[in-house]
């Protein structure tokens, strides 16, 4: 389980994830999951409230594909142009 108040390194962002370390070094350098580096030629790391608002998010996102935007009623929002 991430935790807000920990910075985690690619290794332990992996772990928790369940991915691949690889898996999670491309997501960053594509910016696909936040990251930081202390100093220019420090490794990346991972702030713990950063990767929980990003998993939030990416959950709410799918969960909107899912169900298609639909409102209360069931009818989809629609747009006047």
């Amino acid at each position: 389980m991430i935790v807000e108040g920990q910075i985690y390194s690619a290794r332990g962002v992996a772990k928790e994830l369940r991915i691949a370390t690889t898996t999670v070094y491309a997501m960053a350098k594509n910016g696909r999951i936040p990251c930081f580096q202390a100093t220019p030629h420090s490794q990346l790391r991972f702030a713990g409230w950063q990767i929980r608002a990003w998993i939030d998010s990416m959950a709410k996102e799918k969960e909107v594909k899912q169900n298609g935007s639909k409102t209360e009623r069931g009818h989809r929002n629609t747009v006047a142009l």
